[in-house]
């Protein structure tokens, strides 16, 4: 949405559009993208590398780059970003993924000092699941108080949408603890998430699980690699790879799943891959809120030909209950 806007001020002003989006992995999607269509461009965040970010401020330095997009912490942090920015005139204000600016900030403060950069640039947010409810807000932590708010359908029509019902399979584990799911249920999900994936790699597609906790990354990508050596016919030339924030692989795992067939990424929803790519086929969501449900909605549906979405969750369930 911002790329034609970014290509005029660019040209005509000499401008920079710098997105300022908390996702890193969605943030070098948005590059690609650029990048691909002719756009100078180029991303900024802690796993940059020296070489990389020295060339990036050299670009600067030139006036060479028409879009920046940066992790929050970099505008907090980085005084000599801001003034090299401040160098080239600012002349749009991206918040990619601003939904985030509501909740997030409370255990990543830099967001909230990121959101008070350049105050006199123009501003653009961008969200696929802000409530109406929470517009005002928004607004205002955003510090663009009174601006246009323009809403789209989510729908497309290359997409296929699933919510598969089944009895209550729940347990107290304690009086201070949630509900919680059983083993049974635990065993339905990860057989039926398995024989999900293993269907969208036989048409050679890739496809992503969503769940809610890194442990639960961790111990759902065992659980499919139990499944894949017991039947391993069932899901030929399949790879399953987990993907968190606390893992030192993630750009391998990025490009695996955006260069390669039959990839299968198990995800948590804070740092999902940001899908823009045409061979998903797939993707199956055990989160907790309906909100990120729609989030992976709007980012799967973008460049995926055909594509499935599914939920696992009790016939029971409540919206913002725990899948």
């Amino acid at each position: 949405m911002f790329s034609v806007i970014a290509v005029l001020l660019w040209c005509r002003l000499g401008c920079i559009t710098v997105v300022v989006c908390p996702l890193t992995a969605l943030g070098r999607q948005h590059v690609r993208f650029l990048q691909a269509h002719g756009v100078s461009a180029a991303s900024l965040s802690a796993e940059t590398s020296p070489q990389v970010r020295s060339a990036i401020f050299d670009c600067l330095r030139r006036r060479a780059l028409a879009v920046l997009v940066v992790s929050p912490e970099q505008l907090a942090v980085n005084l000599g970003l801001c003034r090299a920015l401040d160098r080239c005139g600012v002349g749009l204000l991206v918040v990619d993924e601003a939904h985030t600016w509501l909740s997030w900030p409370g255990w990543r403060r830099s967001m909230t000092e990121a959101a008070a950069r350049f105050p006199a640039a123009q501003r653009l947010a961008l969200t696929a699941t802000l409530q109406r409810a929470d517009e005002t807000r928004l607004l205002q932590v955003l510090a663009m108080p009174g601006s246009r708010v323009v809403r789209h359908p989510f729908f497309r029509a290359n997409l296929a949408l699933h919510v598969e019902q089944r009895p209550s399979v729940m347990s107290w584990t304690g009086e201070s603890f949630p509900l919680r799911p059983v083993e049974a249920e635990m065993t339905f999900r990860r057989r039926r998430a398995f024989a999900l994936c293993a269907a969208a790699a036989r048409r050679d597609g890739n496809a992503i699980i969503y769940v809610h906790l890194r442990k639960d990354v961790d111990d759902l990508v065992v659980a499919l690699l139990q499944l894949l050596a017991e039947t391993p016919a069932a899901a030929e030339g399949a790879t399953f790879l987990p993907y968190h924030a606390g893992r030192e692989d993630r750009n391998d795992v990025e490009n695996a799943f955006l260069e390669r067939r039959r990839v299968i990424v198990v995800s948590t929803i804070a740092f999902g891959l940001g899908i823009n790519s045409p061979s998903v086929r797939l993707v199956v969501h055990m989160v907790r809120l309906w909100a990120f449900y729609f989030m992976g909605l709007l980012w799967s549906s973008h460049a995926a030909r055909c594509l499935t979405h599914v939920t696992l969750c009790s016939s029971n369930a409540d919206p913002d209950a725990s899948l």
